[in-house]
Protein backbone atom coordinates (compact mmCIF):
# COMPACT_ATOMS: atom_id res chain seq x y z
CA UNK A 1 0.00 0.00 0.00
CA UNK A 2 1.34 3.63 -1.04
CA UNK A 3 0.30 5.83 1.56
CA UNK A 4 1.89 9.23 -0.23
CA UNK A 5 4.01 10.57 -3.02
CA UNK A 6 7.41 9.03 -3.52
CA UNK A 7 10.05 11.60 -3.12
CA UNK A 8 12.96 11.93 -5.34
CA UNK A 9 16.44 13.63 -4.14
CA UNK A 10 18.72 16.06 -6.42
CA UNK A 11 21.72 16.65 -5.57
CA UNK A 12 22.94 20.08 -7.08
CA UNK A 13 26.31 21.50 -6.79
CA UNK A 14 26.27 24.37 -4.39
CA UNK A 15 27.49 26.86 -7.38
CA UNK A 16 25.09 25.43 -9.63
CA UNK A 17 22.04 25.95 -7.40
CA UNK A 18 21.07 29.44 -8.64
CA UNK A 19 20.39 28.60 -11.77
CA UNK A 20 18.31 25.55 -10.71
CA UNK A 21 16.26 27.40 -8.61
CA UNK A 22 15.78 30.00 -11.54
CA UNK A 23 12.60 30.01 -13.28
CA UNK A 24 13.28 29.93 -17.47
CA UNK A 25 10.83 30.75 -19.60
CA UNK A 26 10.63 28.43 -22.57
CA UNK A 27 7.06 29.68 -23.97
CA UNK A 28 6.97 28.78 -27.48
CA UNK A 29 5.67 31.16 -30.29
CA UNK A 30 2.32 29.91 -31.01
CA UNK A 31 -1.15 31.68 -32.26
CA UNK A 32 -2.59 34.18 -29.77
CA UNK A 33 -5.95 34.05 -31.81
CA UNK A 34 -8.36 31.07 -31.66
CA UNK A 35 -10.82 31.69 -34.66
CA UNK A 36 -12.83 28.43 -34.00
CA UNK A 37 -15.71 28.74 -30.92
CA UNK A 38 -16.19 24.57 -31.32
CA UNK A 39 -14.02 22.74 -28.88
CA UNK A 40 -13.40 18.93 -29.27
CA UNK A 41 -10.92 18.30 -26.45
CA UNK A 42 -10.20 20.38 -22.96
CA UNK A 43 -7.70 19.31 -20.21
CA UNK A 44 -6.67 21.29 -17.41
CA UNK A 45 -4.73 19.60 -14.38
CA UNK A 46 -3.94 21.57 -11.21
CA UNK A 47 -2.98 21.04 -7.65
CA UNK A 48 -4.34 22.58 -4.38
CA UNK A 49 -1.80 21.25 -2.56
CA UNK A 50 1.19 23.87 -2.80
CA UNK A 51 -0.58 27.07 -3.59
CA UNK A 52 -4.48 27.40 -3.88
CA UNK A 53 -4.09 30.29 -7.09
CA UNK A 54 -7.40 32.25 -6.89
CA UNK A 55 -9.51 30.04 -4.96
CA UNK A 56 -10.96 31.57 -1.99
CA UNK A 57 -10.32 30.56 1.58
CA UNK A 58 -13.81 29.78 2.35
CA UNK A 59 -14.01 28.10 -0.68
CA UNK A 60 -15.60 24.41 -0.12
CA UNK A 61 -12.92 22.46 -1.97
CA UNK A 62 -10.21 19.93 -1.21
CA UNK A 63 -6.54 20.60 -0.97
CA UNK A 64 -5.42 17.48 -4.08
CA UNK A 65 -4.55 17.33 -7.59
CA UNK A 66 -7.49 18.02 -9.64
CA UNK A 67 -7.78 16.85 -13.39
CA UNK A 68 -10.95 17.88 -15.69
CA UNK A 69 -11.16 16.37 -19.28
CA UNK A 70 -13.84 16.77 -22.05
CA UNK A 71 -13.54 15.12 -24.97
CA UNK A 72 -15.85 14.57 -27.90
CA UNK A 73 -16.64 11.40 -29.01
CA UNK A 74 -17.00 9.97 -32.48
CA UNK A 75 -21.11 9.56 -32.03
CA UNK A 76 -20.37 13.82 -31.25
CA UNK A 77 -21.29 13.53 -27.26
CA UNK A 78 -19.09 15.08 -24.57
CA UNK A 79 -17.40 13.13 -22.26
CA UNK A 80 -16.65 14.98 -18.80
CA UNK A 81 -14.29 13.44 -16.76
CA UNK A 82 -13.50 15.27 -13.46
CA UNK A 83 -11.52 13.61 -11.25
CA UNK A 84 -9.95 14.89 -7.41
CA UNK A 85 -7.54 12.71 -5.54
CA UNK A 86 -5.15 13.35 -2.26
CA UNK A 87 -2.06 11.57 -1.78
CA UNK A 88 -3.35 8.29 -1.19
CA UNK A 89 -7.39 8.21 -1.94
CA UNK A 90 -9.54 9.69 -4.60
CA UNK A 91 -11.88 12.65 -3.12
CA UNK A 92 -14.35 13.06 -6.14
CA UNK A 93 -14.78 11.36 -9.67
CA UNK A 94 -17.27 11.92 -11.73
CA UNK A 95 -17.64 10.52 -15.36
CA UNK A 96 -20.40 11.11 -17.50
CA UNK A 97 -21.66 12.91 -20.72
CA UNK A 98 -22.30 16.97 -20.95
CA UNK A 99 -24.39 18.50 -23.08
CA UNK A 100 -22.88 21.34 -26.27
CA UNK A 101 -24.02 23.94 -24.24
CA UNK A 102 -21.31 23.19 -21.58
CA UNK A 103 -18.68 22.68 -23.76
CA UNK A 104 -19.48 26.28 -25.37
CA UNK A 105 -19.52 27.86 -21.70
CA UNK A 106 -16.11 26.26 -21.44
CA UNK A 107 -14.80 27.76 -24.59
CA UNK A 108 -16.28 31.16 -22.94
CA UNK A 109 -14.33 31.33 -20.39
CA UNK A 110 -11.14 30.89 -22.59
CA UNK A 111 -12.03 33.67 -24.14
CA UNK A 112 -13.48 36.28 -21.52
CA UNK A 113 -9.67 35.06 -19.82
CA UNK A 114 -8.04 35.90 -22.57
CA UNK A 115 -6.36 32.80 -22.64
CA UNK A 116 -5.55 32.37 -26.13
CA UNK A 117 -3.52 35.60 -25.92
CA UNK A 118 -1.05 33.10 -23.41
CA UNK A 119 -0.73 30.24 -25.96
CA UNK A 120 2.21 28.49 -25.59
CA UNK A 121 3.17 29.90 -22.07
CA UNK A 122 5.59 27.56 -20.37
CA UNK A 123 7.36 28.94 -17.11
CA UNK A 124 9.81 26.32 -15.34
CA UNK A 125 12.45 25.93 -12.55
CA UNK A 126 13.48 22.47 -10.69
CA UNK A 127 12.03 22.36 -7.58
CA UNK A 128 9.39 19.92 -6.72
CA UNK A 129 6.10 21.98 -6.97
CA UNK A 130 3.26 20.40 -8.47
CA UNK A 131 2.96 21.53 -12.00
CA UNK A 132 -0.28 22.94 -13.67
CA UNK A 133 -0.96 22.38 -17.46
CA UNK A 134 -3.92 23.72 -20.17
CA UNK A 135 -4.38 22.21 -22.97
CA UNK A 136 -7.19 22.67 -25.98
CA UNK A 137 -8.64 21.49 -29.15
CA UNK A 138 -10.52 23.34 -31.84
CA UNK A 139 -12.87 21.85 -34.44
CA UNK A 140 -10.69 23.84 -36.68
CA UNK A 141 -7.32 22.24 -35.24
CA UNK A 142 -6.79 24.97 -33.50
CA UNK A 143 -4.67 24.14 -30.17
CA UNK A 144 -3.94 26.19 -26.71
CA UNK A 145 -1.22 25.05 -24.27
CA UNK A 146 -0.37 26.72 -20.94
CA UNK A 147 1.95 25.29 -18.42
CA UNK A 148 4.02 25.64 -15.81
CA UNK A 149 6.47 23.73 -13.14
CA UNK A 150 8.23 24.02 -10.54
CA UNK A 151 8.19 27.41 -8.68
CA UNK A 152 6.67 28.87 -11.51
CA UNK A 153 3.55 27.01 -11.24
CA UNK A 154 2.79 28.64 -8.58
CA UNK A 155 0.84 31.19 -9.92
CA UNK A 156 -1.25 31.06 -12.93
CA UNK A 157 -2.09 33.62 -15.60
CA UNK A 158 -5.79 32.98 -15.71
CA UNK A 159 -8.20 32.26 -12.84
CA UNK A 160 -8.11 28.37 -11.72
CA UNK A 161 -11.36 29.17 -9.69
CA UNK A 162 -13.81 30.02 -12.75
CA UNK A 163 -13.14 26.95 -14.14
CA UNK A 164 -13.40 25.30 -11.33
CA UNK A 165 -16.88 27.07 -10.39
CA UNK A 166 -17.84 25.67 -13.60
CA UNK A 167 -17.10 22.42 -13.58
CA UNK A 168 -17.95 21.74 -9.69
CA UNK A 169 -21.88 23.53 -10.84
CA UNK A 170 -22.27 20.21 -13.49
CA UNK A 171 -21.04 18.04 -11.18
CA UNK A 172 -22.97 18.63 -8.38
CA UNK A 173 -26.13 18.89 -10.00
Amino acid sequence: VLDAEGHSYRFVREDALASELAVVDDSRDMPKEITSEDLTEFHLTFSLEDTWFDVPADADLYSGRYSINVEREESGAYLLTYHVSGESYIIKQYHSEVGEEFVKGLAQLIREQGIPEKNGYYLHNSTSVHSWSLWAEYESGEELLLMAEGDAALECPFSIYRFLEYVEAETDG
